[in-house]
């Protein structure tokens, strides 16, 4: 897990990019957000927390093969700060409506 502490305009933006593209189970509090790099397909889990904190629960690595989908769950906190380092650029101002896709 990586707990990120984020300005208050930062923790908006995030917070909203979450509602508006991330998927939510019923009862559950954080949100699954898929996230697309060169190196792979990512799903991240996310959780708002208090005091404008975003907690990175965990995220798994996707590789879908012909044949059938593989998944390498990523824990260790290294890893996740590198893959959350990029979540403030997908809920800049004005690119909301763009898919969570990173050159």
């Amino acid at each position: 897990m990586y707990i990120h502490q984020c300005t208050p305009t930062q923790y908006r933006q995030l917070c909203r990019h979450l509602q508006a593209r991330g998927q939510i189970l019923p009862l559950d509090p954080s949100y699954t957000l898929p996230l697309y790099l060169p190196q792979g397909e990512f799903l991240l889990k996310l959780q708002p927390e208090p005091n404008c904190q975003i907690a990175l629960l965990h995220a798994l690595q996707v590789d879908r093969s012909p044949d059938g989908p593989t998944f390498v769950l990523i824990t260790e906190p290294t890893p996740l700060r590198q893959l959350f380092a990029r979540l403030p650029f997908l809920a800049a101002p004005g690119k909301a409506d763009k898919p969570s896709v990173i050159p």
